[in-house]
């Protein structure tokens, strides 16, 4: 993923008013030395509503839909990594 990518993930995510904290190694980059990756890592607030506003911009972002539900994100069991199936 390139860095626009993330800017536009990121952009996309604001847009739709979601709440989010990033977190992995751009959250130590920021605050400490950065270091190389090839992810982006982000925890959402587990809520119905903020769930719904993530699938949003990230059907914005990706222009597809990757097939999670609601259930999916709140769920605190539920680890989801789309570069496994789908990223740019």
């Amino acid at each position: 993923m390139r860095f626009r990518d993330y800017e536009e993930f990121i952009g996309a995510l604001n847009d739709q008013g979601a709440r989010y904290l990033i977190v992995g190694a751009h959250a130590v980059a920021y605050h400490a030395r950065p270091r190389a990756t090839k992810d982006f890592d982000i925890l959402i607030e587990p809520t119905p509503a903020n769930a719904q506003r993530v699938l949003a911009a990230l059907a914005i972002f990706l222009g597809a839909d990757l097939g999670y539900t609601v259930d999916d994100l709140i769920d605190a069991e539920t680890f989801i990594q789309p570069n496994r199936y789908l990223w740019l």
